[in-house]
């Protein structure tokens, strides 16, 4: 029992030192972009200025999202495909339905069963 709770007081530091972290991590960057903003300003205008700092972050998370989708395709390759990640034989035969049909005629209302009430009659 010691054990389990030396482990959970260990967790609940660990995620409160993540937090503040985190905290003082969002309070540099605005005051930085603040900063940056500011020096932009003077040097060529407000509207260059608000451009530049788009931009930069447009840019920012660009990066990041390129570096998480490399980190998930590499551990999909590595990863061996499991039970649950294999095409199930009614998605394709689904796909092969639609293959056949052709989109249009696939999504067409009249290939669409309607939706029937409790008496047997079709719902509009």
């Amino acid at each position: 029992m010691d054990g389990l709770r030396s482990k959970i007081a260990s967790l609940v530091r660990i995620i409160v030192l993540a937090a503040a972290g985190a905290a003082a991590a969002t309070a540099a960057l605005l005051f930085l972009s603040v900063a940056a903003f500011l020096w932009l300003q003077q040097r060529y205008d407000s509207i260059v200025a608000c451009l530049a700092l788009g931009a930069g972050y447009f840019l920012l998370m660009l990066l990041a999202f390129l570096a998480v989708y490399a980190r998930s395709k590499q551990e999909t390759a590595t990863k061996p495909a499991t039970r649950g990640e294999e095409e199930s034989p009614f998605v394709a035969s689904m796909v092969s339905g639609f293959r056949k049909l052709g989109t249009k005629k696939a999504l067409a209302s009249k290939w669409v069963p309607r939706a029937q009430s409790r008496r047997g009659r079709k719902v509009s």
